[in-house]
C-alpha cells in the first residue's frame, strides 16, 4: 500500500485543485480521476493510503454506479464519499454500504484531509473544523445553524427527530451535538441521557438549544450532563463561538449557577473570585470562563491570580466583553454587580 498517496474521484476540476492543495501541504500525493472507469482501472492497478470518491448520492444512479466499486476499494483502504446535499438518510445509506466516512459539499479541504488522515491512522487529530449533529424539528432555524457553522467548515448533520439522531449516532461520530430540547418524539433532555449512557458517545459535547432557560429545565439539564445551554434567539456569530469552545474545550460539562447574592466570609481570591465573576456575567458557564478570560489576559492577568484590587483595574475589559454578548442595559447591571464584588472582596481581606 502506498500510504502517501491518496485517490481522488471527481468530476470537478476545481474539487480536484482544491484537494490536492491541501493534501500536498500534508505530504501526501493525489492521484486524480474525473470519472468511474478511470477510478475502477486506478482501483486495480495500484495501491493507495486512501480514497476520495466525489458522487452524487442523492441520485440512484450514483449510489448504483458506486457501489461496487466502493466495496472493492474499501477492502484495501478507507473510502470517504464527497457528497452534494444534507440529507441524512445520503450520509446513513453511504456509511451502510461501506464507506469510511462522508463528508458533505460544500465541503472545506482541511476538514477532508483531517478525516482521511484519522480514517487511515485511527486516531483524533486536534483542532477544527469538526462535525457537527444538529438536532431541531425546524428545518428553518436548523439551516440558519448549519450555514453559520459551514462557515467556520465544520461539516454539519441535520436530524430533525430524536429518532434520526440515534440512527444516525449509530453509524457516524460527530464531535459535538445541538439539542433541542422539544422535538416532536422525544423529550431532548431524555435523549441526552440517552447519549450519555453510551460508551461511544458519552463523553461528546452537548449544547442544549431552548426556546427560554427555566430552572426546571436546567436542573434537568445539569441532571443529564450536558456542556451547555443557548436559547434559540441566540445570535448565530455567538453559537460559532460555543462550537469552537465546546469541541477544542474539551466538552466542559454545565454546572449548577450558584446563588449571585451568596457571600462568604473568606476573601475571594483567584479561580474562586473568577468563578463568582462568571456567575454575575449571565453568561454560560462555557462561553463566559473562554470570554473574560480572554478579557482578563487583555488586562495582563490570569484567573489564578485574580485579586479585588486587580479585578478593579480590569473592569473595563471586562465591560467590552458583556456588552459583546447582551444588550447594553443588561451589561451594565453585570458589571455594577461585578464592581460590587470587587468592593465588597476587597472589604473582605
Amino acid at each position: 500500500m502506498n500510504a502517501h498517496e491518496v485517490l481522488v474521484l471527481d468530476e470537478s476540476l476545481a474539487v480536484h485543485s482544491d484537494l490536492r492543495d491541501a493534501f500536498e501541504r500534508r505530504g501526501y500525493r493525489v492521484h486524480s480521476v474525473r470519472d468511474m472507469a478511470s477510478a475502477r482501472r486506478a482501483v486495480d492497478r495500484d495501491s493507495f493510503g486512501a480514497a476520495v470518491f466525489g458522487v452524487d448520492w442523492n441520485r440512484v444512479d450514483g449510489r448504483a454506479g458506486t457501489r461496487n466499486l466502493l466495496h472493492e476499494a474499501a477492502r484495501a483502504c478507507p473510502v470517504l464519499v464527497l457528497s452534494d446535499g444534507d440529507r441524512l438518510e445520503t450520509r446513513i445509506s453511504a456509511l451502510r454500504e461501506g464507506a469510511t466516512d462522508f463528508i458533505a459539499k460544500p465541503y472545506d479541504p482541511t476538514f477532508v484531509v483531517k478525516r482521511v488522515q484519522e480514517s487511515m491512522h485511527a486516531v483524533k487529530t486536534p483542532g477544527g473544523p469538526h462535525r457537527i449533529l444538529v438536532v431541531d424539528d425546524s428545518l428553518t432555524y436548523g439551516h440558519a445553524v448549519s450555514r453559520a457553522l459551514v462557515r467556520d467548515g465544520h461539516d454539519v448533520v441535520l436530524a430533525t427527530t430524536g429518532k434520526e439522531a440515534e440512527e444516525y449516532l449509530a453509524t457516524q461520530s460527530p464531535d459535538a451535538i445541538f439539542l433541542d430540547v422539544f422535538l416532536p418524539d422525544v423529550d431532548g433532555i431524555d435523549l441526552a441521557k440517552r447519549i450519555r449512557s453510551a460508551a461511544a458517545t458519552r463523553d461528546l459535547p452537548i449544547l442544549l438549544l431552548t426556546g427560554r432557560e427555566s430552572t426546571t429545565i436546567r436542573a434537568r439539564a445539569i441532571e443529564a450532563n450536558v456542556s451547555d445551554f443557548a436559547a434559540k434567539n441566540t445570535p448565530l456569530d455567538d453559537l460559532r463561538a460555543r462550537a469552537r469552545t465546546l469541541i477544542d474545550g474539551g466538552g466542559r460539562r454545565l454546572a449548577a449557577r450558584p446563588d449571585p447574592a451568596a457571600q462568604t466570609s473568606a476573601p475571594l481570591l483567584g479561580d474562586a473570585l473568577f468563578d463568582r465573576i462568571v456567575v454575575l456575567s449571565g453568561l454560560s458557564a462555557v462561553l463566559g470562563r473562554s470570554t473574560l478570560t480572554l478579557g482578563l489576559k487583555r488586562a495582563n492577568l490570569e484567573p489564578a491570580s485574580l485579586t479585588p484590587t486587580s479585578l478593579a483595574a480590569a473592569l473595563p475589559q471586562i465591560e467590552q466583553v458583556l456588552t459583546t454578548f447582551l444588550p447594553s442595559p443588561d451589561a451594565k447591571k453585570r458589571l455594577a454587580s461585578i464592581s460590587e464584588l470587587a468592593r465588597e472582596s476587597e472589604g473582605s481581606r
